[in-house]
């Protein structure tokens, strides 16, 4: 079985009906977002530096993922991960780890900061041993990842610390 990563700039959104259906049996909502928003233009993964990847199994798609300039924070150079999700019978076999290498590849090309937010420890693990890390500082995430040498903190947080909005971290 050969596994490929595909980036891809846009969807035929129906193509991932399986994979939003088995994440809403496993009452993960975010796949359905992704697809309520896609249809609705909210989120198309369209705007510049944005990316959609998908892993694809024997021609199955088998994994998806996604990049938004952050859409939480008013800073284009922070960017974040969306949606990614793995169906049940292709987990172990590091399907999102490829994913996420992928898209953190092109990230990096593009961005100084990668964000996301989870609520379901097993993620927060799995972003963890990526090198993410956990920061609940920053607006609507739980992780962070530099992309460069420096620790590149968002416009919109350094303007709070500057207007005396942020105190030890709140």
């Amino acid at each position: 079985m050969n596994l490929t990563i595909l980036s891809v700039k846009e969807l035929k959104i129906n193509e991932l009906d399986h994979l939003i259906k088995e994440a809403s049996q496993e009452k993960y909502s975010f796949m359905l977002k992704m697809k309520a928003e896609y249809i609705g233009n909210k989120n198309k993964f369209d705007k510049d530096k944005e990316a959609i990847f998908l892993a694809l199994k024997d021609e199955k798609i088998v994994g998806f993922v996604g990049l938004n300039i952050d859409p939480y924070l008013e800073d284009p150079n922070v960017a974040r991960v969306r949606h990614l999700y793995v169906l049940k019978d292709y987990r172990g076999q590091k399907i999102a780890t490829q994913l996420l290498q992928s898209l953190i590849k092109h990230a990096k090309l593009n961005f100084k900061l990668l964000t996301l937010r989870t609520f379901f420890k097993e993620a927060s693990d799995f972003y963890t041993s990526l090198n993410f890390k956990i920061t609940p500082l920053i607006y609507a995430s739980t992780h962070n990842l530099p992309l460069n040498e420096e620790n590149y903190l968002p416009e919109s947080f350094i303007s709070k610390i500057e207007k005396g909005l942020l105190v030890d971290g709140h």
